[in-house]
């Protein structure tokens, strides 16, 4: 065996020129391995393959950052740009849902309470935001009292949604009067 003096490449005939680094092969400079003690060739080319390939799984890796980092900012921005009437609604309905949980303490004497779903522009619920970040809401209540007489309350309350407390009764929370003795709105 023959190997290249410039990049170790073993061959069994000696070509003209190296084929891995292009060394030119000339009688003096070969120099002969004993057939016992060679190794297995060593190839410049392997080594760029190897190269290649951390170069490709590295470019892979960096995409797939890229890309993870990209879908959570537009999965944050998506969030922070929903439009003001989608951010409006949820106030609203979480508003509504407070606005329950405050009139049922109030309620002692019932058991239990059936209130309207609230349906955007529905005329069982009214939630009305005011100026100044509060909103009153304006709806019916089945109420079921101990004693499983039932009746139908219409009721407000006016809320505020604060950074320490949470949703917090600003105004009137109560019942305005029983069902029928009027319209709601």
């Amino acid at each position: 065996m023959i190997e290249c003096p410039s990049c170790r490449t073993a061959y069994d005939l000696p070509p003209a020129l190296c084929r891995e680094c292009g060394y030119p092969f000339a009688q003096e400079s070969r120099v002969e391995l004993p057939a016992a003690h060679s190794a297995p060739p060593v190839q410049s080319g392997s080594n760029y393959r190897t190269a290649v390939v951390i170069f490709v799984a590295a470019m892979v890796l960096t995409l797939v950052s890229l890309g993870s980092l990209a879908l959570r900012d537009s999965q944050h921005w998506s969030r922070e740009t929903r439009s003001s009437h989608s951010l409006e609604h949820d106030s609203r309905d979480a508003a509504y849902h407070a606005a329950q949980t405050s009139l049922k303490k109030r309620l002692w004497g019932y058991s239990s309470f059936e209130f309207p779903a609230p349906v955007p522009n529905g005329h069982d619920v009214d939630v009305l935001q005011l100026p100044d970040g509060s909103y009153r809401i304006k709806a019916w209540v089945d109420a079921r009292s101990w004693f499983g007489s039932k009746s139908r309350l219409i009721w407000s309350c006016q809320l505020k949604l604060t950074r320490n407390t949470g949703w917090t009764p600003v105004g009137f929370c109560g019942v305005l009067r029983p069902h029928g003795a009027g319209e709601l709105r």
